[in-house]
């Protein structure tokens, strides 16, 4: 930004001819700030465009299921895991056809959790998906559990459900309100199934000693 100081000639009259030149002067300052802010917009559009695609690229590293919501809780970005986890098609998400990959009497669960991040910048919360729903094979999950000599992945055959947890946290403007939401998802499947078998493994041996 800079200031122009023009000064008249106190020995010439401010005719036509000294106005046309202020007049050609300043439409030729008006064209270069406006070349200026095209360029400054362009490489301002090249920025955004480059943090987009290098933030997609890093966002399928992450190992949990990652997406990002507007201020009204539609879904603008996921990556594949996210995708994988819920069993919802790759592409644009609405929030009705996710909510439809979620066991009806946990859909609320997800309702409530969003609706208390309204005043929270955080929430935990859990639900499941439905099996149907879930195309691709089950994930490989490494856990302490396959030292006990547990499988994860048999434990995870043959259900007709899901276990996800997720976190949701808020990014908010000045005056409190939500600008956008940041979602991870866990899929916790064969881990709790691991652990429900294990709880009646023992239950079981229980039972048999009191015999």
């Amino acid at each position: 930004m800079g200031v122009l100081i023009l000064g008249l000639n106190p020995r010439r009259p401010y005719d036509d001819a000294y106005k046309l030149y202020i007049r050609l002067l300043n439409q030729k300052l008006t064209a270069y700030d406006h070349a200026m802010l095209k360029e400054k917009l362009a490489y301002q559009m090249k920025e955004t465009i480059e943090y987009t695609r290098l933030f997609q690229t890093v966002s399928e590293f992450i190992p949990n299921g990652f997406s990002i919501g507007d201020h009204q809780g539609n879904i603008t970005f996921a990556n594949r895991l996210w995708y994988r986890i819920t069993g919802y098609p790759e592409g644009p998400v609405s929030n009705a056809g996710f909510l439809d990959c979620v066991l009806e009497e946990d859909r609320p669960k997800i309702r409530e959790a969003y609706e208390r991040l309204k005043s929270r910048d955080e929430v935990d919360f859990e639900f499941r998906i439905r099996e149907a729903d879930h195309k691709e094979e089950p994930m490989r999950v490494q856990s302490p559990f396959e030292n006990a000599g547990l499988d994860l992945a048999a434990a995870a055959q043959d259900r007709t459900e899901r276990h996800v947890m997720a976190q949701a946290k808020a990014e908010r403007a000045g005056d409190g309100t939500i600008i956008r939401t940041f979602t991870c998802l866990t899929d916790v499947t064969a881990h709790k199934r691991v652990a429900d078998e294990a709880i009646m493994r023992a239950q079981q041996a229980g039972n048999l000693k009191r015999m």
